[in-house]
């Protein structure tokens, strides 16, 4: 946050949570547009059948369980 030890011991708890909430909004990005435009997930059916194989039984890297 760019702040000196100095200058936090001067902050109470809630000018520290209140500028930490600041510099977070700062900072984050946010790109709703994107997420709206997002195409809908295809089922592991369609991707098969477009012959992308290997994600089958696969979400986000461990094994679904059927």
């Amino acid at each position: 946050m760019g702040l000196t030890p100095r200058q936090l011991d001067e902050y109470t708890l809630w000018e520290f949570k209140c500028a930490r909430l600041a510099w977070t909004d700062f900072h984050t990005v946010r790109d709703e547009e994107a997420d709206a435009e997002r195409p809908p997930e295809m089922s592991d059916e369609r991707l098969a059948e477009l012959g992308i194989i290997g994600f089958a039984g696969v979400v986000n890297g461990t094994e679904r369980q059927q």
